[in-house]
């Protein structure tokens, strides 16, 4: 199971009334069960080893996949909200997750990078797009939201938004080379970003109404490796990604399930 997939599920504690938690738990056993507990590492560090032949930055942590799963065994195994946050018995002591935000931060970090992207790159179009937003609704101005229209005008932006994201994510100088390696093995990451982000500029697109982009994005950078596919119910996953040289990577659960 993708690390980015128990994020979303154990971010779902956060502010959880006690009536709801028996469902949450069931969907963390179900989760856990599936995948035997295994739990990958994040995406990033793989692509530095196996992709770009660089160092992950020691200057930057990545979430750990292990202590994740820990998270996971535990809450997999409370039967109430109480007991998850006073005491679980666990491998003959009992294991107390003390606060339901325990992955917030990590989930706070994650949509704050998707933001900032966003918005950097609003900005790089029009500055004053805040104001604008305020005072008519929109980011840019008709002008500039016709020129942005055709699909065809975003081919230039996404080698930008490659180097933002070696830049941002991995804290790398854009080399030329490094940039056309990501362009390929990013194509579903950068189709995802290009159609958010054209929506964001040209439409009315709200961060907040669509707070699970931001797990979909990072879902998306496993598929730089060769051997990850991603099985899923969402339609707007496979529609933002069809594009992509990954999009037969991109399979709903139907399509799974017969190859099985």
């Amino acid at each position: 199971m993708s690390l980015v997939t128990v994020l979303e599920l154990l971010a779902g504690l956060d502010g959880i009334p006690s009536e709801k938690f028996m469902d949450l738990g069931a969907q963390v056993r179900l989760a856990f069960d599936l995948s035997r507990g295994r739990v990958l590492e994040d995406p990033m560090p793989i692509v530095c080893r196996e992709v770009l032949n660089i160092p992950f930055p020691p200057s930057l942590d990545a979430p750990a996949g292990s202590l994740l799963r820990r998270y996971m065994d535990v809450v997999r195994r409370a039967n109430t909200l109480t007991e998850l946050l006073e005491g679980v018995p666990y491998q003959g002591r009992y294991a107390v997750l003390g606060t339901a935000s325990a992955v917030n931060d990590l989930v706070t970090d994650l949509k704050k990078q998707w933001v900032n992207a966003l918005e950097n790159m609003a900005a790089a179009k029009n500055p004053a797009w805040r104001e604008l937003f305020r005072n008519e609704g929109r980011r840019l101005s008709a002008e500039m939201r016709r020129e942005l229209e055709p699909l065809s005008a975003w081919e230039t932006e996404k080698r930008t938004f490659i180097e933002q994201l070696l830049r941002g994510l991995l804290d790398t100088k854009p080399e030329p080379a490094l940039v056309d390696i990501m362009l390929n093995k990013f194509s579903a990451v950068v189709e995802f970003s290009t159609f958010v982000l054209r929506a964001f500029l040209i439409g009315t697109y709200s961060i907040e109404k669509h707070s699970s982009d931001v797990f979909d994005q990072f879902q998306l950078r496993y598929l730089a490796m060769d051997r990850f596919v991603i099985v899923t119910n969402d339609a707007d996953l496979s529609k933002r990604t069809v594009r992509s040289l990954q999009a037969d990577r991109v399979i709903t659960l139907p399509q799974f399930l017969q190859t099985l």
